[in-house]
């Protein structure tokens, strides 16, 4: 290790950055040469966001926009901490922002056993004649109301319990968490395939393909 012998004050002075197309070494003015620097290799997260039109069918005809509100897609570009699997949020209006929309899609008959909350609805069953849950249909069955409900009826604190929640933080763990290091590098290797540009109108899009 060597000793700062002296510090010499030089003053300021206009310098200039540069970015090579396909390297990763940035020069600036003062002859200084970075490696893997700036936002996209600094950064551990970066999250890309866009919109789609949310609609709920009662918007008000005096809206320009002929809309509720606007539903965002949120896919990590890069992500060092998780998985980047794509979430997806409303932003209402009138309303704001829902913390429980969207948790029902971790709310799978497979998971029912923790969360208590499947579509499906509860039935007899005849060899044994307990009530056992039939996945399947339309309606949410929600174990801890013992009733069954549509699903705009579902995002509310009195579904998402704090129990809920807490049954629901390893299954939401476990589908951000990667399994292996060769499951990173698959990742990894995708999302280096598809890093493509659309050209399709944003607002345009339905915005219903969360998890697909």
């Amino acid at each position: 290790m060597k000793k700062v012998k002296s510090i010499k004050k030089i003053g300021i002075g206009k310098v200039h950055d540069i970015m090579v197309e396909n390297s990763h070494h940035y020069m600036t003015e003062d002859g200084t040469v970075h490696h893997n620097t700036g936002l996209m290799y600094s950064a551990s997260t970066i999250i890309m966001l866009s919109k789609a039109k949310y609609k709920t069918g009662d918007e008000d005809t005096d809206l320009s926009l002929g809309q509720s509100g606007v539903t965002v897609t949120a896919k990590s570009d890069k992500n060092r901490l998780a998985k980047p699997s794509k979430i997806k949020f409303v932003i209402d209006f009138t309303k704001g922002c829902n913390p429980y929309d969207y948790l029902e899609h971790f709310c799978t008959p497979e998971n029912f056993e923790k969360t208590g909350i499947a579509k499906g609805k509860m039935e007899v069953d005849k060899e044994t004649g307990e009530m056992t849950f039939k996945p399947g249909g339309t309606r949410w069955y929600v174990s801890h109301l013992g009733k069954s409900m549509f699903g705009k009826h579902l995002n509310n604190s009195k579904v998402f319990t704090p129990e809920v929640l807490e049954a629901l933080e390893p299954i939401m763990q476990d589908y951000f968490s990667y399994k292996s290091v060769e499951e990173m590098e698959d990742v990894e290797k995708e999302s280096e395939l598809s890093e493509e540009y659309s050209d399709v109108d944003i607002d345009d899009v339905d915005g219903t393909d969360l998890f697909e």
